[in-house]
């Protein structure tokens, strides 16, 4: 059996840094006790404004994510594509990448079903009797 798995890696810029020490009494502050920002993610942020680069960068990192589903809206309008028959277009393939589930699901379904006429023929013959709600009666 093979596997196909899409890894990346994190680049680390929103990443929190964790403190060594932590003070008991800020606890209460909750995570920003012990959790500080790094700052790469505003100075990247930052330096990409300043150089009028954010828009291109966008459009080039985050038109698409991993799985290749859309990715951020303002990028792919930027690109020019139209974005709500992309969306439907998505929504379709991943709808459609579910075929298995679906398929399973149909199977249950017909099976039930079986068993249920099968059941329901049993009582039918007089072999069993249900209970008055699940019983046909020739009224």
């Amino acid at each position: 059996m093979l596997i196909d798995v899409l890894v990346q890696t994190s680049c680390g810029f929103a990443v929190p840094v964790i403190q060594e020490r932590i003070n008991l009494d800020d606890l209460k502050l909750g995570p920003k006790a012990y959790m500080k920002d790094r700052g790469t993610l505003g100075h990247f942020a930052k330096k990409t404004v300043d150089q009028g680069l954010m828009e291109w960068y966008q459009q080039q990192a985050n038109m698409r994510s991993l799985d290749g589903l859309g990715g951020l809206r303002a990028a792919r309008r930027g690109k020019g594509e139209n974005v709500h028959l992309q969306d439907a277009l998505i929504w379709c393939r991943r709808i459609f990448r579910q075929w298995d589930a679906m398929l399973v699901g149909a199977l249950i379904a017909l099976f039930a079903l079986a068993l249920l006429r099968l059941v329901l023929h049993v009582v039918d013959a007089g072999h069993v009797t249900l209970p008055f709600a699940l019983y046909r009666t020739n009224i």
